[in-house]
């Protein structure tokens, strides 16, 4: 009895230690000069520069719309299930085009993609792209984006994906393995086409 009582005791703390333990160890020294490049803290937490068309990042309140309006950022694309978009940026001055694919972290699919990399392939630039946190949904897109575009393997993709200081979180260990298996001739011809 006074065995069973220590273990529950534990338990409490081993789940604050794997709660703490949900992201990936990131590379905050010595990033790959190829990866995405933060940019601010204020008014984003996870605001990077992917390259002079693409920006990645946190979902942008009002203040960060305003920030995006004042940066000449053209596009904003929401990977959020519902275009909460819409509803923030009435409160800010930003002008831009809003685009939106609702996207789950626990099940991304092809036809998400390929409609996410359209909108980027054809949307006036610079796009920022956003989900609630920059990591998981926005990190999957990227790394995409990465393989598709600019011809990364799924390799080099995945380890920016969790390895960038972007937040990505473990349990979402599905949205590797959908890299892994994503099928990107297939995916290369609905684009590109």
């Amino acid at each position: 009895m006074k065995l069973a009582k220590k273990h529950l005791n534990l338990a409490p703390i081993l789940v604050i230690i794997s709660l703490l333990s949900c992201t990936t160890r990131s590379l905050k020294e010595h990033r790959p000069e190829q990866w995405a490049q933060k940019i601010t803290e204020r008014p984003f937490h996870n605001l990077y520069k992917v390259n002079d068309s693409i920006y990645r990042s946190d979902r942008p309140l009002d203040l960060g719309f305003n920030f995006l309006q004042e940066n000449k950022i053209a596009s904003v694309l929401d990977l959020r299930r519902k275009h909460k978009d819409l509803i923030t940026v009435k409160h800010s001055h930003y002008k831009g085009n809003l685009y939106a694919v609702s996207m789950k972290a626990t099940k991304v699919t092809d036809k998400e993609i390929i409609q996410v990399l359209r909108i980027l392939k054809t949307a006036p630039k610079p796009i920022l792209v956003h989900c609630t946190y920059g990591s998981d949904r926005t990190g999957v897109v990227m790394a995409m984006y990465r393989i598709v575009f600019e011809d990364w393997s799924k390799d080099q993709a995945i380890e920016e994906m969790k390895r960038g200081n972007y937040d990505y979180h473990w349990l979402f260990h599905n949205l590797i393995r959908y890299i892994h298996q994503s099928d990107i001739s297939y995916i290369k011809e609905q684009v590109l086409q």
